[in-house]
């Protein structure tokens, strides 16, 4: 117990170095042997608990012995319950989560759908149901792919958000997609960096490369990059026979 107690003292006095440094400072234990350790020779401790003495000889302290009584505020500090929560996201957190959804820049109808879906769809339930009831240690297999980024989902009334993303139901990902794409007909960078800004979807990367290969029209009216194909020379039977140049002009 006497190491664990000197041990203490070491790690409070590394851990607030940059105010007692320089400073007298006083160390008050309900352990009485504690006093007479930082009192007595060096060569009169034990080697553990001398290692520890010659590395807080860096601060000037003095360990007094207080009855544990008479020490209301270190058991105030380590027994002090704190309360419990009513509920597990405080009332600043859902009001920014319900802020999300009002500033994302996607139609009620939208909006509308997503949440129907979400509810329709046992992953998503199986998720909704770990973020009011609190992730378990072991997840199910319908929430395990979201288990990885738990800490930064949130329920806005039936929509997930991965933080200011929607979490995009299995149904709608395909028609979300084409929404996206068919804008401009983009391309598979333009695609994710535009999905990126709103939704979210475990391969939803993949899966927007995907689309845009898959596309007829993209297909059919893409810029044809073929590589001219290597014609080679007949080999030459003397120095000079053959001379190759690059055609310029200077000057106009």
């Amino acid at each position: 117990q006497i190491e664990k107690d000197t041990l203490a003292i070491h790690f409070a006095c590394s851990r607030f170095h940059y105010l007692i440094y320089g400073r007298r400072v006083q160390v008050q234990s309900d352990h009485k042997p504690l006093q007479s350790v930082f009192r007595r020779e060096l060569s009169r401790i034990p080697s553990r608990l001398r290692r520890l003495r010659l590395q807080l000889h860096l601060y000037n302290l003095d360990v007094i012995y207080v009855p544990g009584k008479d020490l209301y505020l270190a058991d105030f500090l380590s027994r002090h319950m704190a309360p419990v929560p009513t509920s597990l996201v405080s009332e600043e957190t859902e009001k920014f989560v319900h802020s999300v959804t009002s500033q994302l820049c996607i139609s009620p109808n939208w909006l509308e759908k997503i949440k129907g879906a979400t509810a329709a769809d046992s992953t998503l339930k199986a998720v909704i149901e770990c973020v009011a009831a609190g992730w378990p240690k072991v997840t199910s297999v319908e929430a395990r792919p979201y288990a990885a980024i738990a800490n930064m989902i949130s329920n806005d009334d039936g929509i997930l958000l991965v933080q200011d993303k929607i979490i995009v139901p299995e149904v709608l990902r395909a028609p979300i997609m084409k929404e996206i794409h068919n804008v401009g007909h983009l391309g598979a960078d333009k695609c994710k960096a535009k999905a990126r800004q709103s939704f979210y979807w475990p391969g939803m990367s993949h899966d927007l490369e995907s689309f845009v290969r898959s596309c007829d029209c993209c297909l059919k009216y893409a810029r044809s990059n073929q590589r001219m194909p290597l014609h080679s020379f007949p080999i030459s039977d003397r120095p000079w026979q053959r001379v190759g140049s690059d055609i310029l002009s200077f000057g106009g």
